[in-house]
């Protein structure tokens, strides 16, 4: 079995490197997954714990930097503040992509940027040549890098929230195809995922909800790329 990494793509210290945003990425493998919770303290949209099937997948190891964030700002400056091919087309007339407090968060750039709403995140990901991850693929993530590099894995599960591709819906599990699964069917809110509280909530099926244009804080994002397998 051989991958199909995308074009540009190289590895360097056990990481996959994104030409565009210099991320580096984890590789996930494909195959089935347990997604959901069932113990005593599940909330009901995390229910029920079911089998889903994902194909293999790149996941910037850390959520998106203030100095990735401020070239993908600069480029997008280039377009007059918005891009057809980046941005999404529902979003807000004459919306800036600038997050909150961002004169402070320059004087930081090796922090993880925040105050970004799911247009910012979306349109980042665009002009990375990448995506927001599903829930699905989020709680993989998690619980494999958790297996590999558990320091990284807490660090998605304890440190804020992540925006997610799909729109929430509470009971999208009971329903959820088994295959790829993603919330298409638009609501008011986005999923997100991570958490905000301490042990033992601190769990990767964890789902929380904001309206797309939702800042705080204590929100950001990571980007996946999808590679596909061929036989040799």
């Amino acid at each position: 079995m051989k991958l199909d990494i995308p074009q540009g793509y190289y590895y360097r210290d056990n990481f996959w490197v994104c030409p565009i945003d210099s991320a580096s990425m984890l590789y996930v493998p494909g195959g089935p997954f347990w997604m959901g919770y069932e113990g005593k303290s599940a909330y009901v949209d995390e229910r029920p714990r079911h089998e889903i099937y994902l194909e293999p997948f790149l996941v910037d190891a850390h959520k998106v930097s203030v100095e990735s964030y401020q070239r993908f700002l600069q480029s997008l400056q280039i377009s007059g503040g918005h891009h057809l091919d980046w941005c999404h087309p529902e979003e807000p007339y004459g919306k800036s992509h600038v997050p909150q407090d961002w004169e402070i968060q320059v004087d930081h750039p090796k922090d993880c940027v925040r105050g970004i709403d799911w247009y910012d995140a979306l349109c980042y990901a665009s002009w990375a040549g990448k995506t927001l991850p599903t829930e699905a693929q989020w709680e993989r993530s998690c619980n494999y890098i958790l297996e590999t590099n558990g320091l990284a894995g807490k660090e998605m599960i304890g440190l804020g929230l992540e925006w997610c591709m799909d729109w929430y819906l509470s009971h999208y599990y009971q329903i959820s195809p088994r295959y790829e699964p993603y919330c298409s069917m638009k609501n008011v809110e986005k999923a997100l995922k991570g958490n905000l509280h301490s042990l033992p909530l601190n769990r990767s099926s964890m789902r929380f909800r904001y309206a797309p244009r939702y800042r705080d804080d204590f929100v950001g994002f990571r980007c996946v790329k999808r590679v596909s397998r061929r036989h040799i």
